[in-house]
């Protein structure tokens, strides 16, 4: 699942202090999922992670309190960052972030390497349903963020504004061209399914036949399978889409640059999702990987980091260090209807990953 997750704050803090002359150049190498990882200096750990998703303010303060620097690879795909992994089997890298949905799938391979919670002071801090939340990666990564995916909307573009999947994928016929679908087939079929009061994770063909039927029929009126801009340029902002699906954080990312933006949990349903950080098996710099995990566990810096990139923290505690606007905000913390209908995706046959992986090829080629 790709999140871009940028964060405004983050980058117009960085580039304050840049101008300032107050921050050292901690991130040495910013690489994209083109060419391999390489993590050469011990006293550098190599993060694996979405661009703009982790913010600037905590890896300064970790550097500033132990003298470690942050280097990352970034992966804009679930696709891409596994076929890394599959070529690389992790080297170079130290650590990796991602949703659980697609880390378990990091166990067998043996890219994310096995924690005990001696290794983690904070580890404690969890909150004991996230780390339940995929019963798999509890001996092998830590949850720190969980969101939403939804619909941003400009209701002044729109007759109707939208309120379930339905109206998302059965748009007025003046709507040509002005949606944007995310680039993932997972996400993409799920809230098809979802439109046809259907369980997220698919349980037969059928099932993904039935959706790819509701895409096709969409298909006319999407703009692009991209990720929306998340900054001024946004085509949302400049009105050349109307809708678009996005994760929560990102939603409110964008309603901060213009009210006039808004967000819905479609009433079929949303996903749940979570996101881990992974120590990587191929780390030659395992402790100082636990080391940073650790930090992350502070709530004063999960709190940094929650609100930083607008979603909700895994770590109890956080409360007293976040704002109230940002601890009372709906599409952050959804209401109690929002989240007993939301489904969280769970590993399905291999034959079924095929089939949607055919059907979403044929869908945006």
């Amino acid at each position: 699942m790709w999140r871009t997750k940028h964060s405004g704050f983050t980058i117009r803090f960085c580039l304050l202090i840049m101008l300032a002359g107050l921050l050292p150049p901690l991130i040495t190498e910013a690489r994209s999922e083109q060419g391999s990882p390489n993590s050469e200096s011990s006293n550098t750990l190599m993060l694996y992670n979405w661009p703009d998703y982790m913010p600037v303010e905590l890896t300064y303060k970790f550097h500033e309190q132990t003298g470690i620097r942050i280097d990352f690879h970034y992966f804009t795909s679930d696709e891409g960052k596994q076929a890394l992994l599959a070529q690389t089997g992790g080297k170079g890298l130290d650590l990796i972030i991602g949703s659980g949905a697609s880390m378990r799938d990091y166990i067998a391979p043996q890219w994310i390497a096995h924690l005990k919670e001696t290794d983690l002071p904070n580890h404690s801090r969890i909150s004991p349903r996230w780390l339940k939340f995929v019963p798999e990666l509890e001996d092998y990564a830590v949850p720190l963020l969980w969101g939403t995916i939804g619909i941003a909307y400009r209701p002044d573009l729109l007759d109707k504004e939208p309120r379930s999947w339905n109206d998302f994928f059965h748009p007025n016929p003046d709507l040509w061209q002005h949606i944007m679908m995310i680039n993932d087939s997972v996400d993409v079929f799920g809230m098809a399914q979802k439109s046809l009061g259907l369980s997220l994770n698919p349980t037969s063909l059928q099932d993904l036949d039935a959706a790819y039927r509701v895409l096709i029929g969409q298909k006319s009126f999407v703009l692009s399978y991209a990720y929306p801009r998340l900054d001024e340029s946004s085509e949302l902002l400049h009105g050349r889409i109307a809708m678009a699906m996005v994760y929560s954080g990102d939603a409110l990312t964008l309603q901060n640059i213009d009210k006039r933006i808004k967000y819905v949990h479609p009433e079929e349903g949303t996903n749940l999702w979570v996101d881990y950080i992974a120590v990587a098996k191929a780390s030659r710099q395992p402790d100082k990987a636990l080391q940073f995990i650790n930090f992350l566990l502070e709530p004063e810096n999960a709190a940094l980091m929650a609100e930083s990139l607008n979603y909700a923290s895994t770590v109890r505690g956080v409360e007293q260090y976040q704002s109230r606007e940002h601890r009372e905000n709906q599409i952050i913390y959804p209401p109690a209807d929002v989240m007993e209908k939301a489904e969280s995706y769970i590993p399905v046959s291999p034959d079924l990953v095929r089939h949607r992986n055919q059907l979403f090829l044929e869908l945006t080629k």
